[in-house]
């Protein structure tokens, strides 16, 4: 993680020194300096735009490998039964079973809620299931997930245990958005690098002018 974050960093310093002695050395401002590099030298930054994307997403799988939570539990068949795992509550609303085309189909469906965000807190459903394929003879599980800005709760209904109890697998993944993030930004620095590049002859001097822009600024930190 901290490779990653040192990365990211790197990769958003040379971006704003980069900026900075454009903007000095045109008179014009930091934001106008920073559009220019992007405009006429592309390839250049899309290649550093796609280093940050990286550098995210391995930022987002290192966290939700080393902080995630993976919690066992069991609660009654009966709905208005409780658990709790961290800070989320899972009530269970309804526990059926139906067949469908070959399929034995067992539904757990809870309402989930963080009880971090106090009394107010939204209140979501979620509903995961455990399928037995009878041609196959094969059971399979489908795990539910809600979605949160910095982390992904993993919800997989483990059937009835010898006690008669529901037996849940409750995963907290932190970070995980950072992946998908990191993703986006990955793309869009691709597709900027892939950008054609101009032909006239003052774009391709500004070109010129903003890769020694940024190579000044890269030395700068080093």
């Amino acid at each position: 993680m901290v490779v990653a974050v040192f990365a990211a960093t790197a990769v958003l310093e040379l971006f704003y020194l980069g900026a900075r002695t454009k903007s000095k050395n045109l008179d014009i401002g930091l934001g106008s300096a920073l559009f220019s590099i992007f405009r006429f030298n592309r390839s250049q930054t899309g290649g550093y735009v796609s280093h940050l994307g990286m550098a995210i997403m391995i930022f987002g799988v290192a966290g939700s490998m080393l902080y995630v939570h993976d919690i066992p539990a069991t609660l009654g068949s009966t709905p208005g039964e409780t658990v709790r795992a961290g800070s989320y509550e899972l009530k269970l609303k309804e526990y059926r079973q139906t067949t469908r085309l070959g399929q034995q189909v067992t539904n757990a469906i809870f309402e989930m809620r963080n009880l971090d965000k106090g009394a107010n807190a939204p209140v979501r459903e979620i509903a995961p299931k455990m399928v037995f394929h009878e041609v196959q003879q094969q059971q399979t599980l489908e795990a539910a997930i809600h979605y949160e800005a910095f982390r992904d709760v993993f919800v997989v209904f483990n059937g009835i245990d010898d006690k008669g109890q529901i037996a849940l697998n409750i995963k907290i993944n932190p970070l995980i958005s950072f992946v998908w993030i990191g993703s986006v930004v990955l793309g869009l620095g691709t597709m900027v690098a892939m950008w054609p590049k101009s032909t006239r002859p003052r774009a391709t001097a500004r070109r010129r002018e903003d890769e020694e822009v940024l190579d000044e600024a890269l030395a700068s930190t080093e």
